[in-house]
């Protein structure tokens, strides 16, 4: 059932929908992220965090998106088990463009994007994949 709901917000997403629906999405994982038991099949789901970071990175995205986006995959990360899993490249190019000046202003999108590197850096690695991304060192 819990895959069917997340199948559904990738849908709606991949809809192409307008920035309201897209926000009221964000806000959505964000909230489901904060259940400690709703993060690994989050994480586990093969297309949601591709979905949310390209939501998120989308030109037409809202400040409320990213920071949604960014608290989501900051709250993913908080659980250990997860961090080696969410070291991919569009997580990661996602976190580093709302760290870098691409964003500017938006400090709270920043602050989680922070937050969720050095969780992701937690674990040795996801180091090596780091240091491997334009942006990070």
């Amino acid at each position: 059932f819990y895959n069917n709901i997340l199948d559904a917000i990738i849908n709606i997403a991949n809809s192409a929908p307008p920035p309201s629906c897209i926000e009221t999405l964000a806000k959505t994982m964000n909230s489901l992220s904060c259940i400690r038991h709703h993060r690994n099949p989050m994480v586990e789901h093969r297309d949601l965090l591709r979905t949310m970071t390209f939501m998120a990175s989308d030109p037409s995205s809202t400040s409320i998106c990213r920071e949604q986006c960014a608290s989501a995959v900051y709250n993913l990360t908080c659980d250990e088990d997860n961090r080696e899993k969410m070291a991919l490249r569009h997580v990661l190019i996602f976190l580093i463009a709302l760290v870098s000046n691409e964003y500017r202003g938006e400090r709270l999108s920043q602050t989680y994007a922070v937050k969720a590197l050095i969780n992701l850096s937690k674990f040795e690695k996801n180091r090596k994949c780091l240091a491997n991304e334009k942006g990070v060192l």
